[in-house]
């Protein structure tokens, strides 16, 4: 029996092994689940091939995974200096927004981006979307340029070919051309990151500060924390870093643990100071200046935070009110009628009855979080198959390898009052259009499924993780952040339909988390190595 737990282990890579078939079943289950639901003896037949084909698949993919190492190469050329190279790697990136740019003049307005226009338009700010990022995304701008509203994306395109050049000469100082070159056609051709790209959204501002802050991660690991000897340096990560956390509510998600991660390359005295000084500038923009600016705070609506028990909720009472207790019904129909929630309810979304005219959202805060929880537990007890899939539907986005995260976001400007209208260039409009449906026919998967990328990033941390290396685990958390924020996110959603900009950051930064796992590392990564500061 011992021999053949050994045996099994060494088949599987070890227990690296057994958790990538464990999540590899994870995934083909819940997919199984939603496909073939109707048909107990078509659900049990795609389990069990899922699970051989996992069983099968997994230690080979991981074992040819461990194989793969980067190893840096110094750029020698006879044509190109290493100036003039990093002068294109910012060049391209922002000859790229900017001919998109021009192509959807003045850029993406959607509601909220309409929203806080008005906020910045009247000095009057409302911190229920970020007002640092209404402040630096739209103030900013419209001061700078006299209030143009066509400075707005400008300024983004500008601000975000910029840190994709820094990312690129990034990427080259640390691995080599090859990997450079593909990093950027990872990003750059892809035309939804681009669309999306064109909006003055919190995901936008949040995903350029994520892979700053990212790269920044990466100059600290692998110089073992030498990077941060210069004191503007210093500047620019503290800055980065309380900018990036503001910029979305749920940020610290992300931002905490990828700080944690990187200050143990550290010495702890220089590792508190720079803590100090997020934590002081954090405490200056929320207090005194949003106090000077009037910020008002956002009513405590539960209804954001409640997405899950809501979506939940939802699919039981819309597909099987009849198994529930008269309790969980009274209050669905209390916040819409049940010939909405059966006609306009769709599995995963209560964004489907949330935003109905008709609908009182405030029931939801009558009853509170308690509550509502509490009737979740029974929605799963008594109606289990339409509660499951209504789970399922929400949550996939970031587990599912099939089409479950399409958004095809065009570059589109919502009704307003302030005389914000499309004026773009309309022949590299029809350019971009016509590379956009062709990309989108030809690269489906790649252009939408974020469970994809998080398949390849955890193969990646498995294929290299080793268990009895105290190192490894460091790396470890300059790569689980990514997970934290994605997995955490989807738990508060009232709905999939716009996940591929709300994760919008992790295709940033993925070639950099990608560095991070498959670089080799040397014996030591801690600054105290080093030799001591002058």
């Amino acid at each position: 029996m011992y021999k053949g737990a050994i045996k099994s282990l060494s088949y599987t890579n070890g227990f690296n092994g057994i958790i990538l078939i464990i999540y590899c079943l994870f995934v083909f289950s819940t997919y199984s689940i939603v496909t073939y639901s109707d048909s107990w003896i078509s659900l049990l037949f795609a389990v069990i091939f899922f699970s051989l084909f996992s069983f099968l698949a997994c230690p080979f993919i991981l074992k040819k995974a461990s194989g793969i190492s980067i190893t840096p190469k110094d750029f020698k050329s006879t044509y190109l200096s290493e100036g003039c190279l990093k002068f294109i790697l910012y060049a391209i990136p922002l000859l790229v927004l900017f001919i998109h740019f021009s192509a959807y003049y003045p850029g993406g307005f959607s509601v909220d981006s309409v929203n806080q226009y008005e906020q910045a338009y009247s000095d009057t700010y409302n911190d229920w979307h970020p007002a640092l990022q209404t402040l630096f995304a739209f103030k900013l701008p419209l001061f700078l340029s006299g209030g143009r509203y066509g400075s707005i994306v400008l300024f983004q395109v500008i601000l975000l070919a910029f840190i994709l050049g820094y990312t690129f000469c990034v990427i080259l100082k640390h691995t080599n051309l090859l990997i450079t070159i593909s990093s950027m056609a990872f990003i750059l051709l892809n035309p939804q990151l681009l669309n999306i790209s064109l909006y003055p959204w919190k995901d936008v501002s949040f995903g350029g500060g994520a892979l700053l802050l990212t790269a920044f991660a990466l100059q600290i690991y692998f110089t073992k924390g030498q990077w941060l000897k210069k004191r503007h340096n210093i500047i620019f990560f503290v800055l980065v870093t309380t900018l990036t956390t503001l910029f979305r509510h749920n940020a610290p998600l992300f931002t905490i643990p990828l700080i944690i991660g990187t200050l143990l390359c550290l010495k702890p005295k220089k590792a508190l100071i720079i803590c100090f000084s997020i934590l002081l500038l954090a405490i200056g923009i929320k207090g005194p200046l949003y106090s000077a600016l009037k910020v008002e705070q956002p009513d405590k609506r539960q209804i954001e935070t409640l997405g899950l028990p809501m979506t939940i909720i939802g699919g039981a009472v819309a597909k099987t009110p009849e198994l529930l207790d008269p309790e969980v019904t009274d209050f669905a129909y209390q916040i819409a009628t049940k010939e909405c929630w059966e006609e306009a309810y769709t599995y995963g979304s209560y964004n489907t009855i949330k935003f109905k005219e008709t609908t009182n959202n405030m029931i939801i805060e009558e009853y509170g979080a308690l509550k509502v929880l509490e009737m979740m537990i029974h929605c799963l007890s008594k109606s289990p198959q339409a509660s499951l899939i209504a789970l399922i539907k929400l949550t996939e986005p970031v587990y599912s390898i099939a089409d479950a995260c399409i958004n095809n976001t065009h570059v589109e400007i919502y009704y307003n009052n302030f005389g914000i209208g499309e004026n773009g260039n309309l022949f590299l409009q029809k350019i971009c259009n016509g590379y956009n449906e062709f990309f989108t026919q030809t690269f489906k998967f790649y252009d939408y499924s974020l469970g994809i990328i998080h398949l390849i990033l955890i193969i990646s941390i498995l294929s290299k993780f080793k268990i009895n290396k105290f190192l490894n685990y460091k790396k470890l958390l300059l790569v689980i952040p990514v997970f934290l924020y994605n997995y955490s996110t989807t738990l508060l959603l009232t709905g999939a339909e716009d996940a591929t900009r709300f994760f919008y950051y992790t295709y940033l930064i993925t070639p950099l988390l990608l560095i991070f796992i498959f670089k080799k590392d040397r014996k030591e990564h801690i600054e105290t190595s080093m030799p001591q500061e002058p």
